[in-house]
């Protein structure tokens, strides 16, 4: 009996991690579009993309709703996939937003960003 033991003891202590493998860092937190997104754009966008020029983020809808040349700039849920991102990082054609001399996005924003449309991009 004390040999089970041991071998089921022995069989519990080398199958445990015992905390040294990693977790999948799980962060939930929703993104919010009016306290998260539209803050952000109305620092850096809002000066050309307000009222004048085809894309307007002034409102959820007008971002939403795109520019006549370009269609919609978020694509929810697929962040990546979303014209605003890759114009952010510089990777579509045509001028990075914002253009030069304005500095570029941090990563960190754009990923606030990424996060939000791939939480659907809701307009809360």
């Amino acid at each position: 009996m004390n040999k089970y033991l041991i071998i089921l003891l022995f069989f519990f202590v080398s199958c445990s991690d015992f905390g040294t493998n990693p977790k999948p860092n799980v962060n939930l937190e929703t993104k919010s579009y009016k306290n998260d997104i539209q803050p952000m754009l109305d620092a850096s966008c809002i000066n050309c993309h307000g009222n004048r020029g085809e894309l307007s983020v002034r409102t959820y809808d007008k971002l939403m709703e795109g520019s006549k040349t370009n269609g919609p700039v978020v694509i929810p849920n697929d962040g990546e996939g979303s014209l605003i991102i890759q114009k952010l990082r510089g990777a579509a054609s045509g001028d990075r937003m914002p253009p030069a001399p304005a500095d570029p996005w941090e990563e960190t924003k754009i990923e606030i960003l990424i996060k939000w449309i791939n939480q659907g991009a809701l307009n809360n």
